[in-house]
Protein backbone atom coordinates (compact mmCIF):
# COMPACT_ATOMS: atom_id res chain seq x y z
CA UNK A 1 0.00 0.00 0.00
CA UNK A 2 1.42 3.37 -1.00
CA UNK A 3 0.80 5.89 1.73
CA UNK A 4 1.18 9.26 0.11
CA UNK A 5 -1.25 12.10 0.48
CA UNK A 6 -2.02 14.87 -1.94
CA UNK A 7 -1.40 18.39 -0.70
CA UNK A 8 -2.60 20.82 -3.32
CA UNK A 9 -1.00 19.47 -6.48
CA UNK A 10 1.92 17.91 -4.60
CA UNK A 11 2.36 14.54 -2.92
CA UNK A 12 3.97 14.36 0.48
CA UNK A 13 5.36 11.78 2.84
CA UNK A 14 2.48 11.27 5.27
CA UNK A 15 3.74 8.43 7.40
CA UNK A 16 6.22 9.00 10.19
CA UNK A 17 9.31 6.89 9.81
CA UNK A 18 12.35 6.21 11.95
CA UNK A 19 15.28 3.96 11.22
CA UNK A 20 18.99 3.53 11.81
CA UNK A 21 21.80 3.66 9.30
CA UNK A 22 23.64 0.36 8.93
CA UNK A 23 26.97 2.11 8.43
CA UNK A 24 26.98 4.80 11.12
CA UNK A 25 24.35 3.78 13.69
CA UNK A 26 22.62 7.18 13.61
CA UNK A 27 18.84 7.46 13.68
CA UNK A 28 17.02 9.11 10.78
CA UNK A 29 13.39 10.23 10.61
CA UNK A 30 11.10 12.76 8.92
CA UNK A 31 12.99 15.65 10.54
CA UNK A 32 15.88 15.08 8.13
CA UNK A 33 13.93 16.86 5.38
CA UNK A 34 13.89 20.20 7.21
CA UNK A 35 17.69 20.34 7.17
CA UNK A 36 17.96 20.73 3.38
CA UNK A 37 16.22 22.44 0.49
CA UNK A 38 16.05 19.05 -1.27
CA UNK A 39 16.71 15.57 0.11
CA UNK A 40 17.60 12.80 -2.33
CA UNK A 41 16.55 9.36 -1.04
CA UNK A 42 18.00 6.58 -3.20
CA UNK A 43 16.47 3.14 -2.55
CA UNK A 44 18.74 0.33 -3.77
CA UNK A 45 19.35 -3.38 -3.27
CA UNK A 46 22.40 -5.59 -2.97
CA UNK A 47 21.16 -7.65 -5.95
CA UNK A 48 20.73 -4.62 -8.23
CA UNK A 49 23.76 -4.17 -10.49
CA UNK A 50 22.64 -0.77 -11.86
CA UNK A 51 22.11 0.47 -8.28
CA UNK A 52 25.64 -0.47 -7.30
CA UNK A 53 27.05 1.04 -10.51
CA UNK A 54 25.52 4.44 -9.73
CA UNK A 55 26.59 4.57 -6.06
CA UNK A 56 29.90 6.37 -6.79
CA UNK A 57 27.94 8.98 -8.79
CA UNK A 58 25.53 9.49 -5.92
CA UNK A 59 28.42 9.98 -3.51
CA UNK A 60 29.97 12.47 -5.94
CA UNK A 61 26.64 14.36 -6.08
CA UNK A 62 26.54 14.58 -2.30
CA UNK A 63 30.09 15.92 -2.25
CA UNK A 64 29.62 18.42 -5.06
CA UNK A 65 26.19 19.72 -4.00
CA UNK A 66 26.84 19.92 -0.25
CA UNK A 67 26.97 23.71 -0.31
CA UNK A 68 23.71 23.95 -2.27
CA UNK A 69 21.47 22.47 0.46
CA UNK A 70 21.11 19.01 -1.07
CA UNK A 71 21.07 16.15 1.42
CA UNK A 72 21.63 12.63 0.13
CA UNK A 73 20.74 9.39 1.92
CA UNK A 74 20.37 5.87 0.64
CA UNK A 75 17.99 3.13 1.75
CA UNK A 76 18.98 -0.51 1.54
CA UNK A 77 15.79 -1.98 0.07
CA UNK A 78 16.69 -5.56 0.99
CA UNK A 79 18.08 -4.81 4.46
CA UNK A 80 15.60 -7.09 6.20
CA UNK A 81 16.69 -10.18 4.25
CA UNK A 82 19.27 -12.17 6.24
CA UNK A 83 22.83 -11.49 5.11
CA UNK A 84 22.06 -8.42 3.03
CA UNK A 85 23.40 -5.89 5.54
CA UNK A 86 26.82 -7.58 5.54
CA UNK A 87 26.74 -7.74 1.74
CA UNK A 88 25.84 -4.03 1.57
CA UNK A 89 28.63 -3.11 3.97
CA UNK A 90 31.09 -4.97 1.73
CA UNK A 91 29.72 -3.19 -1.36
CA UNK A 92 29.97 0.31 0.09
CA UNK A 93 33.33 -0.53 1.63
CA UNK A 94 34.62 -1.04 -1.89
CA UNK A 95 33.52 2.44 -3.05
CA UNK A 96 36.30 4.95 -2.48
CA UNK A 97 35.21 7.80 -0.19
CA UNK A 98 31.69 6.45 0.37
CA UNK A 99 30.25 8.05 3.50
CA UNK A 100 26.53 8.43 2.78
CA UNK A 101 24.11 7.01 5.33
CA UNK A 102 22.62 3.66 4.31
CA UNK A 103 19.28 3.38 6.08
CA UNK A 104 17.56 0.15 7.07
CA UNK A 105 14.36 -0.40 5.13
CA UNK A 106 12.20 -1.23 8.13
CA UNK A 107 8.41 -1.22 7.79
CA UNK A 108 8.10 2.53 8.48
CA UNK A 109 10.67 3.37 5.79
CA UNK A 110 9.15 0.93 3.29
CA UNK A 111 5.77 2.64 3.78
CA UNK A 112 7.25 6.10 3.31
CA UNK A 113 9.43 5.21 0.30
CA UNK A 114 7.82 2.32 -1.60
CA UNK A 115 10.05 0.89 -4.32
CA UNK A 116 8.44 -1.39 -6.88
CA UNK A 117 11.76 -1.52 -8.68
CA UNK A 118 15.38 -0.75 -7.88
CA UNK A 119 16.75 1.82 -7.99
CA UNK A 120 13.96 4.19 -6.97
CA UNK A 121 14.99 7.71 -6.00
CA UNK A 122 12.80 10.25 -4.26
CA UNK A 123 13.45 13.98 -4.14
CA UNK A 124 11.77 15.58 -1.13
CA UNK A 125 11.55 19.25 -0.19
CA UNK A 126 12.07 20.67 3.31
CA UNK A 127 8.35 20.23 4.12
CA UNK A 128 8.22 16.55 3.13
CA UNK A 129 6.64 17.16 -0.29
CA UNK A 130 7.69 14.75 -3.02
CA UNK A 131 9.15 16.81 -5.84
CA UNK A 132 10.10 13.93 -8.14
CA UNK A 133 10.44 10.14 -8.23
CA UNK A 134 12.97 8.54 -10.57
CA UNK A 135 12.92 4.78 -11.20
CA UNK A 136 15.99 4.43 -13.40
CA UNK A 137 19.76 4.41 -12.97
CA UNK A 138 21.36 7.69 -14.04
CA UNK A 139 24.82 8.96 -14.87
CA UNK A 140 26.38 11.76 -12.86
CA UNK A 141 25.45 14.32 -15.55
CA UNK A 142 21.87 13.05 -15.73
CA UNK A 143 21.53 13.37 -11.94
CA UNK A 144 22.99 16.89 -12.09
CA UNK A 145 20.37 17.90 -14.65
CA UNK A 146 17.55 16.56 -12.46
CA UNK A 147 18.93 18.16 -9.28
CA UNK A 148 19.67 21.53 -10.90
CA UNK A 149 16.01 21.74 -11.93
CA UNK A 150 14.89 21.10 -8.34
CA UNK A 151 17.24 23.43 -6.44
Amino acid sequence: EIRLSLVGSEMCIRDRFSTKAINNGSTYDNSMFSKAKVTMVNVWATTCGPCIQEMPHIQQLANNYAGRRLKVVTVLGDSEIPGCINTALAIIGGIQGFNLPVLRNNSSVAAAFPAGTYPTTYFIDSNGNILKVVTTKNSYDQWCSIIDNLL
